[in-house]
């Protein structure tokens, strides 16, 4: 950009992310130091930033983002304006309802690396009840792995003689259908408000906040589905 340019910086999105994205450059100015005009251009979409669930803390909406604004134009010499549109639009979602079950697996080696990430992040957003970590080692109480667990639920999925069993790969953890067996036996059959079940490995991080409104534009919950990006069932 040349040093007599003007740059402009639009986002289109929830007043919720607005509120995350004017939060970021006030936490660091070096972020808006060539930005000469930023717009928010606000709509009824759904956060695409997922936080943890609290009942303390409110959801964000029009006066937060105004605040922000004043904020950020009194703080910084290079950002001339920002311009809010759309926001007198905006109502905030309804809440959707509670009716996923995420099946996470992990693994022994890469416990520290990623599974333990995920329960320090996106599992937290999570109710008790509504995930569990399936591995194919077994974890003692008091153990490390058991404090990094938390409030969340492990199932060791493994044949209780691996040695006798012929296609080992297929009876543990790495197999969807164990998972699929597993979780509804343990969870969703006796709990009729578990909609759908996420079979998904250590290191994704969904969006938890959007990921059900989202399946049920898709999928219907009274149906059997079964959806993936380059998975075979196994």
């Amino acid at each position: 950009v040349e040093p007599e340019g003007i740059v402009i910086v639009r986002f289109s999105g929830s007043p919720e992310d607005a509120i995350s994205y004017l939060r970021m450059f006030l936490a660091d100015p070096r972020l808006g130091r060539r930005v000469n005009l930023l717009e928010l251009d606000l709509h009824d979409v759904p956060t695409y930033l997922g936080r943890e669930r609290s009942t303390d803390q409110p959801r964000g909406g029009m006066n937060e983002v105004q605040e922000l604004r004043r904020m950020l134009l009194s703080m910084t010499d290079s950002i001339t304006e920002v311009i809010v549109v759309g926001g007198e639009n905006y109502r905030e979602p309804a809440m959707v309802d509670n009716g996923l079950f995420y099946a996470v697996m992990a693994g022994r080696t890469t416990w520290s690396s990623r599974a333990v990430p995920a329960l320090k992040t996106w599992l937290k957003g999570v109710d008790y009840g509504r995930a569990a970590i399936f591995t194919n080692f077994g974890i003692k109480p008091g153990s490390v792995e058991a404090e990094d667990l938390e409030n969340h639920i492990a199932v060791v999925a493994a044949p209780a003689h691996p040695d006798t069993e012929k296609t080992l790969g297929r009876m543990q953890s790495w197999s969807h259908l164990v998972r699929l067996r597993a979780s509804w036996d343990l969870f969703m059959k006796q709990d009729s408000s578990l909609k759908y079940l996420i079979l998904l490995d250590d290191d994704t991080f969904p969006f938890t906040d959007t990921f059900e409104a989202v399946l049920r534009e898709c999928m219907d919950p009274n149906a059997l589905e079964w959806g993936g990006a380059l998975e075979l069932v196994r």
